[in-house]
């Protein structure tokens, strides 16, 4: 599941004329491939959190930013001694997606909290009411900010519904039958249709509605993700299969690395076909060696902590 979202977000910073008539709707689509990450972020922090695999909440954030700001940081400084990052990146905070996700897991022991001990869909309605207000009524007053700012604040608003919806459907123990039942199949269909047309014609709800396709569409996320995993067992394929499995299991470090990559390589004035087999072969390269490192990294860290 992770390496066709990862997939999908790559061919998003790839965006050559290669991609020929498919280039536009990458372009337009792509990014909702982080959509699907958040998703599944919030569906396995929650299991991990119902297990108390993290221990106390100070462990929890240490798992996390163990996982995260290590390669992050090893990126972003890369990046930035080569000329080819924002300020930012000394921090490991150049990427938004990034700035985002730790926000996110900031809150999430009180997401978990809430969902435990009030009604679950009610608190979901709660955060899906909380993103469409923050986006049509916060966004207005942003516009003075730096670009860095808006995105943090404005698109972390935006993509909070579909992180928390992952840990709903974990609470509420959905599996496969109890989304594809036909009552939550038509509302998926019809929410998707409508952040599609959304996403489409924005200024026809408000100047402010570019965001808003993503808050409707994270009610077909779990769907959609269902028929992909399903599309996948069907043309189940050893090496396809592997392939899927390896970039899913690199996918944070491949997302890090790649964009920053593509703009690197860009100065070398190749023809689009050379400039994405090198961006790509680079980044599958350095995100597994990164991922191998940070991993070691982790773990001497974990083990350092229980120590002390």
């Amino acid at each position: 599941m992770m390496g066709g979202l990862i997939i999908l977000i790559m061919l998003y910073h790839d965006t050559t004329e290669m991609m020929g008539a498919f280039r536009p709707l990458v372009l337009r689509y792509g990014p909702w491939g982080g959509d699907g990450f958040l998703f599944l972020s919030g569906f396995g922090l929650y299991f991990a959190q119902e297990k108390k695999k993290d221990g106390s909440i100070w462990m929890f954030y240490a798992r996390r930013l163990f996982r995260i700001i290590p390669a992050a940081l090893i990126v972003g400084w890369s990046f930035y001694l080569m000329g080819g990052a924002h300020l930012l990146a000394v921090l490991g905070l150049n990427q938004w997606f990034i700035r985002s996700i730790l926000i996110l897991y900031l809150g999430a022991p009180l997401v978990y909290k809430m969902l435990q001990r009030m009604n679950p869909t009610k608190v979901m309605a709660f955060f899906i009411s909380i993103g469409i207000v923050g986006v049509l009524m916060i966004s207005p007053y942003m516009k003075d900010l730096s670009f860095s700012w808006q995105t943090t604040i404005s698109w972390t608003i935006a993509r909070m519904p579909v992180f928390v919806l992952g840990m709903y459907v974990a609470r509420m123990e959905f599996n496969v039958q109890k989304i594809l039942h036909s009552v939550y199949s038509i509302v998926a269909i019809v929410a998707l249709v409508v952040a599609l047309y959304v996403h489409r014609y924005p200024r026809l709800i408000s100047t402010y509605a570019h965001l808003l396709p993503f808050i409707i569409l994270a009610i077909s996320i779990p769907l959609l993700l269902v028929l992909l995993g399903g599309f996948f067992r069907y043309i189940q394929r050893g090496f396809f299969m592997k392939s899927l499995s390896f970039m899913g299991g690199i996918s944070l470090e491949l997302y890090l690395i790649h964009e920053p990559m593509k703009l690197m390589i860009s100065r070398w004035n190749l023809s689009p076909i050379e400039t994405t087999l090198i961006v790509t072969v680079l980044t599958i390269v350095s995100a597994w060696a990164l991922h191998v490192f940070v991993t070691f990294f982790s773990r001497f860290a974990k083990k350092f902590t229980l120590k002390m």
